[in-house]
């Protein structure tokens, strides 16, 4: 890594996420908790998996429009949903090029409609790029979904970094009646990489004793 990119994620990251990522500060301020414990989340890691099959893919934008993630997912045949980051970068320019150019053309496409990346939809749309807009009621049910998976080891990923700082950084804002979903607003990081994968798991689901697939 050179110091001009250094120099110019200094310029692009909040100061506390620049402290995280390049000066080793990790000390949570006060009000960021891990909503999942990362252990759990340890207990998740399987660098051998892999996409099966045709694969959902999200996308999702921070709050201040600095970054961006595309993530996919997809079921594995012992039953676990793989989830993976297939790339975060900076500013939204780059997305829906992005998107025209995945080499499997995945099953859907998901944004959360009420999000930041909700206007990509109409660029996407004149691309011939079919975009599912996730409703509310489907990202909360996504998000508890997320939870129950990726706390009795029924995820697996690649053991990425981005998601990690992502989750570390990450708070939930209650929508009622114990549902709830993860909060752009007062999470101290960029939560790009977990909404989107987050995303990716409701729509994928798993299968226990009956498909839990919500979208």
């Amino acid at each position: 890594i050179s110091a001009e990119f250094v120099e110019n994620e200094r310029r692009s990251l909040p100061p506390s996420e620049f402290a995280r990522e390049r000066m080793g500060w990790w000390e949570n301020p006060m009000g960021a908790g891990e909503v999942v414990p990362i252990r759990a989340w340890d207990d998740c890691i399987d660098l051998r998996s892999a996409v099966a099959g045709v694969p959902v893919v999200a996308v999702d934008v921070q709050n201040s429009r600095e970054w961006s993630t595309i993530a996919a997912g997809s079921l594995r045949p012992d039953g676990r949903v793989h989830v993976e980051i297939i790339e975060a970068n900076s500013g939204t320019a780059w997305i829906v090029d992005r998107l025209a150019s995945l080499e499997t053309k995945p099953s859907k496409i998901l944004i959360d409609a009420t999000g930041p990346a909700g206007s990509l939809i109409h660029e996407a749309d004149q691309r011939g790029i079919e975009i599912e807009a996730v409703s509310p009621a489907l990202h909360a049910r996504a998000c508890g979904l997320f939870y129950d998976l990726a706390t009795t080891s029924r995820l697996a990923h690649l053991d990425d970094p981005v998601m990690r700082r992502a989750l570390l950084c990450a708070t939930k804002s209650d929508r009622g009646d114990g549902a709830w979903v993860w909060s752009r607003k007062d999470s101290i990081g960029d939560i790009s990489p977990l909404v989107a994968v987050t995303l990716c798991v409701g729509a994928v689901g798993v299968e226990v004793d009956v498909s839990t697939q919500i979208f």
